[in-house]
């Protein structure tokens, strides 16, 4: 059974004259008659009494009749989404985004998502480095912004989109806020704010007991929400990327070392994109991330030093 039967058949139906059915079908008489009687070879019955005039559905053929209508329609339905989902009209499409990741570059990102990609409706999965990365192997994402380390798996890859720095986080009365750059063992015997989720963290407390650097850790938290609001009540500093510095923070490089993340799109790299992820992925790259080019990236913003872990 082929479509263009089931076609021919609900013309002969509507029109009860193989000639004029034909001419709907914009086929021959002699072909829509000959795919007719083929429908109803593999059918096993007659669909029309020929011998009336007009011709008339036998019982068999009314029988059937609604039935591949309702194929008809589901076909025109099947192909009206598959043209919608190409053009990427009426589309919705996840993005998982590291939760990490401050709020202008975020917003950036969508912004530049939302101005090129019209028709399409955003879903943002915020979440935190393991979960996108697992959600990425199941299938469940086709596309997700994350940080270049560590990436555990070797069915992902993925471009870098930008590199920020870590810098020192205070409170805007704090004794180092005026400075213009700070030195590792200046945060000697101070109160830290620890992000428990940093991507980081161990980089971090690494370089410290190299230093024979201590600090006290007294808070700790995994919301970098609370955090900031920890850090402008003057209760710790912190050490986190550029882009999750909010006013009245201040941020100030450290003269001696240099660390730094590279924040990434990746996807599955054993798996084709859809359309509308492909549009994604290449709006995203080739957008311009203002608040990346005015503070992430900002040249000098970090001074070259002795330590240097990426």
């Amino acid at each position: 059974m082929e479509l263009h039967q089931i076609r021919y058949f609900l013309a002969a139906c509507e029109t009860l004259n193989f000639t004029r059915a034909a001419e709907m079908r914009n086929v021959s008489q002699p072909a829509l008659t000959k795919a007719i009687h083929m429908l109803e070879y593999e059918l096993g019955g007659t669909l029309f009494d020929t011998q009336s005039r007009p011709i008339q559905l036998t019982a068999f053929g009314e029988l059937l009749r609604d039935r591949f209508a309702q194929v008809e329609d589901m076909l025109a339905e099947i192909k009206t989404t598959s043209t919608k989902f190409h053009k990427m009209e009426d589309s919705t499409f996840t993005i998982g985004m590291l939760n990490t990741i401050g709020d202008s570059v975020f917003i950036d990102i969508v912004r530049t998502l939302q101005e090129q990609l019209l028709g399409v409706s955003l879903i943002i999965a915020h979440a935190s480095q393991n979960r996108l990365t697992e959600d990425l192997k199941a299938g469940k994402l086709e596309l997700a912004i994350v940080t270049a380390h560590p990436i555990k798996s070797n069915l992902l890859e993925g471009g870098t989109l930008f590199s920020e720095p870590y810098v020192l986080t205070v409170a805007p009365d704090h004794p180092l806020a005026a400075r213009d750059s700070v030195k590792l063992e200046e945060i000697e015997g101070l109160d830290f704010v620890d992000r428990a989720h940093c991507e980081k963290k161990e980089a971090i407390l690494a370089m410290l007991e190299e230093r024979n650097i201590s600090i006290k850790e007294h808070l700790s938290t995994d919301q970098d929400e609370f955090a900031r609001t920890m850090i402008a009540a003057g209760l710790g500093f912190g050490i986190m990327p550029l882009s999750l510095i909010k006013p009245p923070l201040k941020a100030k490089p450290f003269e001696n070392m240099k660390l730094q993340r590279e924040i990434r799109l990746v996807q599955r790299k054993d798996r084709l994109l859809s359309p509308v992820a492909i549009k994604v992925r290449d709006a995203i790259i080739s957008g311009k991330l203002e608040s990346v080019a005015k503070s992430a990236l900002q040249p000098n913003q970090v001074s070259s030093g002795d330590v240097d872990v990426v």
